[in-house]
């Protein structure tokens, strides 16, 4: 964008009294990128309110300038767990001056790309529910962009940095072995995927059972495929008809019970006669399934509504940052039909 002399000019005096550059300035103001460090951005007001006859439309642009625009990256329609934790971000930012601008998450996505768009339309936050392949790349872009985060489901990269909000996974596997062991249940499996939330889950199912003393066999199976259901199903299936299969299983992601079930019937095992099941998630189809399976519930609305809640106050923060926080929400037992004393 070519600039009038008096405009270019204006801007020449605001860098001068504030030691901003230039470029950063131009940016704020043409671009919408918004200086997200605190002290910056008093910087450029002082400079303002000390020489306004010289800034003239530059200075107001300045004083004015705000997007009150967080941005999210996430899929509210990739699952029931996503579309809550939305729900919730949604209205706590209805609660606020804040309005969300959504770009959806997937796989294929580069989330460190989504991050640069919404910086260059001049978000004041992120709100994102991380690609656990990309964490790096999303760790380095939001460095770049200086924007306050908070991340959902899965802490980013050096957690330490970044406030979150998620599940208290551990707890809710221990939540299911507990209620196994209750059961009657001495020989039992676990599917999980070894990153992440799941693989949080079935550390706290294995400790859990750990702690309940001897006689305990337990399998945990990690070779979950996305792209071969047909793999999966026969994983599955070589599990149940082995001749110390386990009488329950621990299925760490709800995605996997339409598979465990399907094995089930193939080899004409009871559920849950013959092998209690119980699962993790936030999903509705849970209930559908025959019978309705056992879960580990999560609280997926409050923890976007918490999310949403802390980044407004980070972006509200204007002397010193607040500490980083880390918001774990306990996951509750819900018993259906697929668990069975034995």
């Amino acid at each position: 964008m070519l600039l009038s002399v008096s405009k270019a000019s204006s801007i020449l005096n605001v860098a001068r009294q504030s030691g901003v550059s230039y470029e950063v300035i131009n940016r704020f103001i043409f671009r919408r990128r918004v200086p997200h460090k605190t002290e910056i951005t008093e910087k450029l007001k002082r400079a303002v309110a000390e020489s306004s006859p010289e800034t003239g439309v530059i200075g107001r642009e300045i004083q004015e300038r705000r997007s009150y625009a967080i941005g999210l990256i996430l899929n509210p329609f990739q699952d029931k767990f996503t579309e809550n934790v939305f729900r919730g971000i949604n209205d706590a930012l209805k609660q606020s001056r804040f309005i969300p601008i959504l770009l959806m998450y997937d796989p294929d996505d580069h989330d460190e790309r989504m991050v640069q768009q919404l910086t260059e339309h001049g978000v004041e936050g992120l709100i994102i529910r991380p690609n656990t392949y990309r964490m790096h790349q999303v760790v380095r872009e939001i460095q770049v962009s200086g924007l306050p985060v908070v991340s959902v489901d899965d802490p980013l990269s050096g957690a330490y940095k970044y406030d979150f909000v998620g599940t208290d996974d551990s707890s809710g596997g221990a939540l299911a072995a507990e209620h196994l062991y209750t059961l009657g249940h001495r020989s039992m499996a676990g599917l999980y995927i070894n990153t992440g939330t799941l693989k949080e889950r079935i550390a706290g199912f294995e400790e859990a059972l750990l702690s309940c003393g001897t006689g305990i066999t337990l399998r945990l199976l990690s070779d979950w495929d996305f792209d071969d259901d047909g793999r999966n199903l026969e994983m599955v299936c070589n599990l149940l008809a082995d001749e110390n299969a386990p009488t329950a299983l621990f299925v760490s992601g709800n995605f996997m019970m339409p598979t465990v079930y399907q094995a089930a019937m193939r080899l004409g095992v009871n559920i849950p006669e013959d092998l209690s099941v119980i699962g993790f998630g936030d999903t509705e189809f849970t209930e559908l399934l025959d019978p309705p399976a056992t879960i580990i519930q999560q609280d997926a609305y409050g923890i976007g509504y918490q999310a949403a809640r802390l980044l407004v106050e980070q972006i509200g923060e204007n002397v010193t940052p607040a500490p980083v926080q880390h918001l774990w929400f306990k996951p509750e037992m819900l018993i259906r039909e697929s668990t069975l004393a034995i």
